[in-house]
This record gives C-alpha cells, structure tokens and sequence, in this order.
C-alpha cells in the first residue's frame, strides 16, 4: 500500500513540475524581427511614414545602395497580410537608421515548413 501511494505522489509531484515549468516559460516572439546590414556611411535620419516601398526595382536610372535588409516572422496563414504590412513597417523601421528614403524589396514569401515568412530589401537613398 506504501509503494503504491509513494508512487502516486512521485507522479504528481512530477506532472505538477512539467505544468510549472509550461506555464513559466517565456513565449516566442511572434513578431517581425530582422537587421540591416549597412553598406555606405549614414545619412540623416528620416521619418518612417516618407519612406517608399518598391518592388523589384525603384523608379529612376540610378540609385545610392545604403544597405541590405533582412526581416523574418512567424508563419500565419490566416493573417498573411498582416502579417507582410507589419514586416513592411519593421523594414522601414530599420531604413530609416540608415537615412533611406526607399526601400526595393527583393523577395518576399513564406515557408510553411520552416513557418515563417521572409522579406530581403536593398535600403536606397
């Protein structure tokens, strides 16, 4: 009867610490996360809401490259376009620290296997 019980409470003290350490554990960030990787010295900085998104190419002949970007979120599949406009927004968050006024995005897609999207834009003056 004392082995029985002894290994009740081994189990439940073990089930309580699995459902503990579950509920204290720190969540994953779900949001746009990525870094800039500056090319050419930093021009001043411009508001986030001037900069411009083009895709594939920015208008005119020539264009002063001031880095390359990169940003990846959580796949959702229900919220796909939100979830491109927030990683949108963080691109140009990190453009605007090296004074861009543009951004040419390179690609932008998801994987469902790996679950996440991916953004790669050249910031441009």
């Amino acid at each position: 009867m004392n082995t029985k019980f002894a290994n009740f409470i081994y189990i439940l003290v073990a089930i309580l610490t699995i459902g503990l350490i579950y509920w204290t554990a720190p969540a994953i960030p779900h949001g746009p996360r990525g870094l800039i990787l500056p090319s050419s010295e930093n021009l001043s900085v411009v508001k986030q809401a001037e900069i411009q998104i083009y895709a594939g190419f920015a208008p005119g002949a020539i264009y002063q490259s001031l880095g390359k970007i990169h940003v990846q979120s959580q796949y959702k599949p229900a919220s796909e376009r939100e979830v491109v406009l927030a990683m949108q927004d963080y691109a140009k968050g990190l453009a605007t620290t090296v004074g861009a006024k543009g951004l040419v995005l390179t690609q932008l897609g998801g994987d469902p296997v790996l679950g996440t999207f991916f953004l790669t834009a050249t910031a441009i003056e």
